[in-house]
């Protein structure tokens, strides 16, 4: 089993993406096996989420991602300390990053979501104020283009 005493996260955010990008491509590439989190505003009815049947399920996850919003995604990156080693004696060098993303439409906010987070030490100011702005789905332009940073463009 892993011993995780201390594993170090960088916070991502408008203020510092251009500083940070380049090392989190770096870990992206450099990684075995990357690790996606998302942090979102609410997960709706859980126990529409258990439905039956995968249909069932698919219509709710729809619902779900329409009305609620990402606030946050962590991206942890893997790879080993000796490339060489496999079995149980691996271990792995994670680099984890905390992206904190602002959605630009309006979406649903469950409380509970929201006292469960706060109580796990998420920065809901940070957000608010520094939070990457989004527009949900893949069709969607900003009206303000931001480039990530000048290695980019």
């Amino acid at each position: 089993m892993a011993d995780f005493k201390a594993v170090c996260m960088q916070e991502v955010h408008s203020e510092n993406l251009e500083k940070i990008w380049p090392a989190l491509i770096a870990a992206i590439d450099n990684s075995e096996f990357i690790a996606l989190d998302l942090e979102l505003s609410g997960l709706g009815n859980r126990r529409k989420l258990m439905a039956f049947t995968m249909e069932d399920r698919y219509k709710n996850l729809v619902h779900i991602v329409q009305t609620r919003a990402v606030i946050s995604v962590g991206i942890s990156c893997f790879r080993r300390m000796d490339p060489t080693a496999c079995g149980p004696c691996q271990q792995w060098v994670p680099q984890t990053f905390d992206v904190s993303v602002l959605c630009d439409e309006e979406y649903t906010v469950e409380p509970g979501s929201l006292k469960f987070l706060t109580g796990h030490g998420f920065d809901f100011n940070t957000q608010y104020a520094k939070g990457l702005p989004f527009k949900r789905g893949n069709d969607q332009v900003l009206l303000t283009v931001v480039s990530p940073c000048s290695v980019c463009t």
